[in-house]
């Protein structure tokens, strides 16, 4: 099975999807870390090449991951913004969108400094208006929404060991893994 994972930068679509990948022994395919292999830091690309080269570098990427079947896939953010790679992904794969909301997300990414969609002055505005775009686009694509800031937070465990924080959530995924399942097959 391929399980996709989707979500904002800083949702932790690469920290869960590794630890899923071990827990199940399963290939992990961070599509921004094949990026960063191939052509180099993401940074980088956007200042000398823009964007649109790195739209295509992850098209690139996403349809190469897509042809593994038993694998867990961490994209980038923006992947959702394209189709033909979304379709790819999701064809045959489970895509699990990893929610956080904005707060969330200022509170994770305000010290980071590696994501270029995300300098400059008001970051907190700019990842609000990054949920605007993608937000539904996320919901559209996904199979199962797993609400990580919401699950941490319901449990007490934000402050929490990173090992007990992946485990929750482990946990709640397969819950909803095994509802989708039931309700698939029962009726």
């Amino acid at each position: 099975m391929r399980i996709v994972l989707i979500g904002m930068s800083g949702s932790g679509k690469s920290t869960f999807g590794r630890f899923i990948a071990s827990l199940m022994e399963v290939p992990f395919i961070d599509t921004d870390e094949e990026i960063c292999k191939k052509y180099g830091d993401i940074s980088a690309i956007f200042s000398s090449a823009g964007e649109k080269t790195f739209r295509e570098f992850e098209e690139h990427e996403a349809l190469l991951a897509a042809q593994n079947e038993n694998c867990v896939i961490a994209t980038g953010g923006g992947m959702v913004l394209n189709q033909n790679a979304m379709k790819a992904l999701k064809k045959g794969g489970l895509v699990v969108y990893l929610y956080c909301d904005a707060d969330f997300l200022f509170e994770r990414l305000k010290n980071d400094s590696s994501r270029p969609l995300l300098l400059g002055e008001d970051k907190k505005q700019k990842i609000e208006e990054m949920l605007k775009v993608r937000g539904e686009l996320y919901l559209n694509y996904s199979n199962i929404v797993l609400n990580e800031g919401g699950i941490l937070q319901s449990r007490n465990l934000l402050d929490s060991e990173p090992e007990i924080q992946l485990g929750a959530l482990y946990l709640e995924f397969l819950k909803a893994f095994e509802k989708r399942v039931y309700s698939k097959y029962s009726g």
